[in-house]
């Protein structure tokens, strides 16, 4: 357990629940980050409790040079502990009682929020999927889906729920790209690759793959690869030995990759809405079965070309897909359009409102 002297721990405080690990991915705990940045500009004190697991992000944030200068702390759950005792053992630790806490974890609903209601002011619930009840204050739900009332068989009448893309958990250098950028004009010149942190079906890979069968392309390629990759090296090599593709490692200038870029490869979940706020046109690759609703919406609505589940996604047809992007100028204009008309890039600030604060 890593936490500041009580005396320098101001208030109000909100502590994030929610994991990494090489199954998950980051996602999850990436968006917690976005919106503790956001509460940490209007003087809260941010906390994460978090799992150890292979691939976990707890050492990760304790070096990040914007963790520490916003005085973010983290909290370790006991090993081998269940996750109510060991929240609650943690909670306890502190000098003060959360004023809110933020749970962003599948395996946890409404019986875990009701055994950790004591211990935290007000709840708010992050979550994707509408498969569980929850006993929660807020539910904040950033996809777009067209059944407005998924919810409300799920949620307590004190709950307000939060839904839609205007909801969105953006960093803020997604914002500030934003600022004075216009939809892509057709072009496309340079594409950007990212399956996220940890990538476990290697479709960073099979991209690769795809991109070196095309000899006469004229764009080029910037390849994103997540601190959590175990293929880390040999993707390095593999985009050394192609023409025109470099290859990035954890990067923390995302959004500059992407407000440069004419089009995206990469998979659906949260950086479907990084992508729609940059009007970033994108093919995509379903490598979670909770990305599937999204995409399918976000296809429908011109945004992004679903090319399907990964399993079912080769290196020929993502070579066909990225021919047919060089080719549809049209696609790739009312793509962008689209996808800057869904998310503004205030999200987070509207859920930080909606906590009071």
């Amino acid at each position: 357990m890593t936490l500041p002297p009580p005396l320098a721990l101001p208030l109000p405080v909100v502590i994030f629940r929610a994991d990494a690990s090489r199954a998950i991915g980051s996602g999850h705990l990436m968006r917690c980050l976005t919106l503790a940045q956001a509460l940490s500009a209007r003087g809260v004190s941010c906390g994460f409790l978090c799992r150890r697991a292979d691939g976990d992000l707890i050492d990760w944030m304790r070096e990040q040079s914007y963790f520490q200068q916003a005085g973010f702390f983290t909290l370790e759950l006991a090993p081998d502990v269940p996750d109510v005792p060991a929240s609650v053992a943690a909670l306890q630790a502190l000098p003060a009682r959360p004023a809110w806490l933020v749970v962003d974890h599948y395996q946890l609903d409404a019986d875990w929020e009701r055994a950790i209601r004591p211990y935290a002011g007000k709840i708010l619930a992050i979550d994707d999927l509408a498969d569980r009840p929850h006993a929660c204050h807020l539910l904040l739900d950033q996809n777009l889906h067209p059944d407005t009332q998924r919810y409300a068989a799920l949620l307590t009448p004190e709950c307000q729920p939060l839904l839609g893309p205007a909801f969105a958990l953006l960093r803020p250098e997604f914002l500030s790209a934003r600022e004075g950028l216009s939809p892509r004009n057709g072009d496309f010149r340079r594409l950007v690759v990212s399956f996220g942190g940890s990538d476990p079906q290697d479709e960073t890979g099979k991209t690769l793959k795809a991109i070196q069968t095309l000899e006469n392309r004229t764009w080029t390629a910037e390849v994103v690869i997540g601190g959590q990759n175990a293929r880390r090296k040999a993707l390095e090599a593999q985009c050394a030995a192609i023409t025109g593709v470099r290859a990035h490692v954890n990067v923390s200038y995302m959004a500059e990759l992407m407000a440069q870029a004419d089009l995206m490869v990469g998979a659906g979940g949260t950086t479907s809405w990084e992508r729609a706020c940059l009007g970033l046109p994108a093919l995509v690759t379903l490598i979670a079965e909770n990305q599937r609703e999204l995409t399918r919406h976000l296809s429908d609505r011109g945004v992004v070309r679903n090319l399907g589940a990964a399993d079912d996604v080769s290196p020929e047809a993502i070579a066909e897909a990225l021919l047919w992007a060089e080719h549809s100028p049209d696609w790739l204009r009312e793509a962008s359009r689209a996808g800057m008309a869904l998310v503004d890039g205030h999200g987070a600030a509207r859920v930080v409102a909606a906590m009071g604060f």
